[in-house]
C-alpha cells in the first residue's frame, strides 16, 4: 500500500506528540519542577513552621496551597516564617528569596545552600549553622541581616557571595578556597579562619571578634579589655601596627548592639612597633555596658575592634546621714567600698573642732552644742563638703 506525503507527515507527527508527551511524563515522575511558593500567616497573624502545609501559597498573597516547598522551589518569605528543620536548598533550580522587613529564622537549625542555588537576603535571616557550596550565589542585600549562631562556612571558590548589609557570626567564620567576599556591608565573627579574602582582607590575617568591612582593619590589634577601679571603667588597649590611623572613637552600648560615641583617643598613623592606649568612663548608673573602638584613618574610612562588656557597680556622690542628727549618736558616711574617709567637722564660724579618720561610721561627740555645722568627707578620690545640724 502506497502512504501519501501528507500521511507521512501526520505520522510524524503524532510520533513526535508522542515523545514529547512520554518526555513530560518522564520528567514528571523523575524531577521536582520548580515552582514558587510564597509563605502565608495564620489567621492570627502569627509566625508560620517552614514545614506547616498552612503556610505555604502557589501566589503571592494567595490563599493556602495545603502543600510544603520542595528544595528545588523557588521559595518566596514573604512573612514571618519559623524554620523548623534543617533545610538545603535543592540543586540547579532552587532558590530562597527573604523579602525586606520579614525573617525566616532559628537558633537550633542549620541551612545549606548548594552548588546552582540562590540564596537572597533583604530582611532576616537567623540560623544556627550556614553554609555555601562552590558555585552557590548568595546576596544580602543593605538593609539585609544574616544571625548565626555556630558557624559560617563559606566554600564558593568565586566572588559569587555579595555582602552589602550585615551578617553576625558567634562561632567561627571560615573562608576558604580562594574565596573573595565582596560588597559594602560588614560581618562580624568571634573567629576567622581561611585563605578566602572578606572585603579584601584574607581571614586569617582578621582578629578575633573584629567586625570588617571594605577599607577596614588598617590596625593590628593585640588586646581590649575594661575594668572598673572604684569609680570609673577603664579601658585599655594595645595594637601590633597601624597604617594611617587619625583616632579611636570610643563607643558605648547599654545593649551590645546600639552604640554612642563618649570619647576620642588620637591614633600613632602609620606605625609597625607596638602602641598602648587607654580610655577612661563614668556611667551614671550601674549596670553591664558594652564597649567598642571605631578605628579612623585620615582618608575616611574606619573599622571596628571587638566588643567587650563590663560590669560597672556605680557609687554615686558622698552621701552623710542621718541629717539632721543628736549629738553622741552614729552618722553614716556612704561612698566607695572599702574606702576610709577623713571626716573633719567645722562651727559656723570655721573652727575645726573634730577631726576622724573613719571607714564609713562615725561617733559623734556627745558634748558638742547644738547648733549648724560643716562636714568635709575626704575620700581617695573626691572631697564632699555639705551642712549638717546636730541638736
Amino acid at each position: 500500500m502506497t502512504v501519501s506525503y501528507k500521511e507521512n507527515i501526520i505520522n510524524i507527527i503524532m510520533r513526535f506528540g508522542l515523545l514529547i508527551f512520554l518526555l513530560i511524563v518522564f520528567y514528571s515522575n523523575s524531577y521536582v519542577i520548580a515552582v514558587n511558593k510564597y509563605s502565608i500567616l495564620d489567621g492570627f497573624g502569627n509566625p508560620q513552621n517552614f514545614n506547616s502545609t498552612d503556610a505555604w501559597s502557589n501566589t503571592l498573597n494567595g490563599l493556602s496551597c495545603s502543600c510544603i516547598p520542595d528544595s528545588k522551589d523557588q521559595i518566596h518569605i514573604e512573612q514571618n516564617m519559623i524554620l523548623n528543620i534543617n533545610f538545603t536548598i535543592g540543586s540547579n533550580t532552587g532558590s530562597i528569596d527573604i523579602s525586606a522587613g520579614k525573617s525566616l529564622s532559628t537558633t537550633t537549625y542549620s541551612l545549606y545552600v548548594p552548588a546552582n542555588t540562590s540564596l537572597y537576603v533583604y530582611g532576616t535571616l537567623e540560623v544556627y549553622n550556614l553554609d555555601f557550596a562552590n558555585g552557590s550565589y548568595v546576596y544580602v542585600g543593605p538593609a539585609g541581616r544574616i544571625i548565626v549562631h555556630n558557624n559560617l562556612t563559606n566554600n564558593n571558590n568565586s566572588d559569587d557571595v555579595l555582602i552589602d548589609g550585615t551578617v553576625d557570626v558567634t562561632g567561627t567564620f571560615f573562608n576558604g578556597n580562594g574565596g573573595g567576599i565582596t560588597g559594602t556591608g560588614e560581618i562580624t565573627a568571634g573567629t576567622y579562619t581561611g585563605t578566602g579574602t572578606t572585603f579584601g582582607y584574607e581571614n586569617n590575617d582578621i582578629p578575633s571578634g573584629a567586625t570588617v568591612s571594605s577599607g577596614s582593619l588598617p590596625v593590628e590589634f593585640l588586646s581590649f579589655a575594661g575594668s572598673t577601679d572604684k569609680s570609673d571603667v577603664e579601658l585599655l588597649w594595645q595594637t601590633l601596627t597601624e597604617i594611617n590611623n587619625k583616632e579611636f572613637v570610643v563607643e558605648r552600648s547599654e545593649n551590645g548592639y546600639l552604640f554612642k560615641k563618649i570619647g576620642t583617643v588620637a591614633g600613632s598613623g602609620t606605625s609597625n612597633s607596638p602602641h598602648s592606649y587607654s580610655f577612661k568612663d563614668k556611667p551614671e548608673y550601674s549596670g553591664v555596658f558594652y564597649y567598642r573602638l571605631k578605628q579612623c584613618d585620615f582618608d575616611g574610612e574606619f573599622g571596628y575592634s571587638p566588643v567587650i562588656a563590663v560590669q560597672y557597680n556605680y557609687k554615686g556622690e558622698y552621701n552623710v546621714y542621718p541629717n539632721p542628727v543628736e549629738a553622741g549618736t552614729e552618722i553614716n558616711i556612704q561612698g566607695y567600698e572599702d574606702e576610709i574617709f577623713i571626716v573633719e567637722i567645722y562651727d559656723s564660724n570655721l573652727n575645726l573642732i573634730s577631726e576622724h579618720v573613719s571607714d564609713g561610721k562615725l561617733m559623734l561627740d556627745r558634748n558638742i552644742p547644738p547648733g549648724n555645722y560643716i562636714i568635709i568627707v575626704r575620700g581617695d578620690n573626691n572631697t564632699h563638703t555639705s551642712k549638717i545640724i546636730i541638736y
